[in-house]
């Protein structure tokens, strides 16, 4: 099993797969990840279901919303929600925090996925799994093994989501001073969270940070709001916060830190930006 820091930069959005097919033990393994993924951290009812549309006609495959996106992909996650719920963020984070820890584990077989909010059909897919009234489908991902010549469609989109690009961490962390980072742990944690994907690439998390006190806050990008108005089926930027903080909390564990989240804001807020989650480390 691969390291977390290595599975980190390991993972990338894989648009494009081969015809190989998941024998009947890897799909075993892929459905025991995604049991495992439905632990959160703040008890919200999640569920992640591996779906076959091989056995689809060509006109249910472009139902799917992916056609011309996704291309060869025989296998799909769904993560399903119960929703909605009194606590509306936890929720969203718990549900970003579950599906990364699914996509990592499968990075580490080698599997490749994409996360797709936007470009998919929450009813067909809502069919394929059996929602109940009460359940949406925020996300979903392709499954599958990466076929080593992408599509013209993906190159495009690389380009488009600035894969490459990242903000540097001192970009993401409100502080008084640089001295705030002195800890090289920290530093290091914060540096995987860098690396944690988002819609668009546009790493919504900020931190304030003050002795042993990190705060996380949501910049939010005016663009999702819209999505979120049309789709009425998931908060895409509070679900990048929860795959932030898998990042963060995953980084820890693996330097025997344990991390306990609050909602207490004891820094001052910075401007724009909203509190999520803070801890002690």
């Amino acid at each position: 099993m691969k390291e977390f820091d290595e599975l980190v930069r390991l993972r990338h959005s894989v648009r494009n797969y081969n015809d190989e097919l998941l024998d009947e033990t890897v799909v075993t393994a892929v459905k025991d990840i995604l049991k495992l993924s439905e632990k959160v951290p703040f008890g919200s009812k999640v569920r992640f279901e591996l779906v076959d549309v091989s056995k689809s006609d060509y006109s249910h495959l472009r139902q799917l919303g992916t056609y011309g996106v996704i291309k060869n992909a025989r296998w799909y996650i769904a993560g399903v929600l119960k929703y909605p719920v009194e606590n509306h963020k936890n929720c969203m984070l718990d549900y970003g925090w579950g599906f990364e820890k699914s996509v990592l584990s499968l990075t580490d077989m080698n599997l490749g996925t994409c996360f797709l909010g936007g470009t998919l059909s929450r009813k067909t897919f809502g069919e394929l799994v059996r929602i109940a009234d009460d359940e949406v489908i925020p996300c979903v991902s392709p499954l599958g093994f990466s076929d080593e010549k992408p599509h013209l469609k993906e190159k495009m989109l690389r380009v488009f989501a600035s894969s490459a690009k990242r903000k540097a961490v001192k970009d993401l962390v409100f502080q008084d001073n640089d001295t705030r980072l002195i800890k090289s742990e920290l530093a290091d944690v914060l540096e995987l969270v860098r690396w944690a994907p988002s819609a668009s690439n546009k790493q919504p998390w900020r931190f304030r940070i003050a002795g042993n006190r990190v705060e996380f806050y949501l910049k939010r990008n005016p663009l999702y709001k819209k999505i979120l108005a049309m789709t009425g089926a998931g908060d895409l930027q509070l679900i990048d916060m929860g795959i932030a903080m898998y990042h963060f909390q995953k980084g820890y564990a693996q330097r025997g830190i344990e991390i306990k989240w609050d909602d207490k804001q004891i820094l001052s807020p910075p401007s724009g930006v909203e509190f999520i989650k803070g801890c002690h480390i």
